[in-house]
């Protein structure tokens, strides 16, 4: 049966690839409680996405022409801005997890340190910001994200 959870929160997996001892990666699994973004917040979080690419095109060099550090640091500034907005998303919206083991093997209980450390780390942040957009929607999204002109998430560094 059916139950809607009026405080938005679900538990949704989510998996990334994890190197192994060997030098192989294998896809490891875990469960995170997101507080779902409402339709409304999902479409203002497109619309800052979409003003930041458009922004982020204006800041490059026009054909031809050099780069300049003007330009460059604006490029800067905004990413930075970008990549704060999502941190502080993901401090909000998620609320615990589980099926977390430290290097020790030991299960690792949900805290805002660990969560901070998880932000920190750019695979894990990734995985976690993918998670919260694909808990809001309802499905899982494509194995990339789309970024800069279709380009994947890390040619936008």
């Amino acid at each position: 049966m059916f139950r809607f959870a009026k405080d938005g929160c679900v538990r949704w997996p989510v998996t990334l690839q994890q190197m192994q001892d060997d030098g192989s990666a294998a896809e490891q699994s875990f469960i995170v409680t997101y507080e779902r973004l409402t339709r409304a917040e999902k479409k203002q979080r497109d619309a800052e996405v979409l003003a930041f690419t458009q922004q982020f095109r204006a800041a490059l060099p026009t054909d031809g022409a050099d780069d300049t550090a003007e330009l460059t640091a604006k490029r800067a500034a905004l990413s930075d801005a970008r990549i704060a907005a999502d941190d502080e998303l993901l401090r909000a919206r998620v609320k615990g997890w589980a099926n977390i083991a430290d290097q020790d093997g030991n299960a690792l209980p949900f805290s805002t340190a660990a969560l901070d450390a998880f932000i920190n780390d750019e695979l894990l942040r990734t995985t976690l910001l993918r998670g919260l957009l694909d808990a809001s929607a309802g499905a899982q999204t494509k194995n990339s994200l789309p970024g800069l002109a279709g380009l994947p998430v890390p040619a936008q560094a």
